[in-house]
């Protein structure tokens, strides 16, 4: 399912994907080249050195060579 939002300048994509949650980000990242990730972080992992971002986002962020928005919710 793929839903586009227009918000002023910036276009937004909506997709579900099945697979490896930050393997699948990457993947469609460079798919599409995207020139950004913004990514929602809960901080609810452990251990403590993980409790700012999950893993998830912290292995996008390693493996992104696009800028990410790491952003709290």
């Amino acid at each position: 399912a793929l839903q586009e939002i227009e918000t002023g300048d910036v276009s937004v994509e909506r997709m579900i994907v099945v697979g490896i949650p930050f393997v699948e980000v990457l993947k469609i990242t460079r798919d599409l080249d995207l020139p950004m990730i913004v990514i929602g972080v809960r901080g609810r992992s452990t251990p403590p050195a993980e409790m700012l971002f999950g893993s998830t986002a912290e292995k996008v962020l390693r493996g992104a060579r696009v800028p990410v928005l790491c952003v709290p919710f």
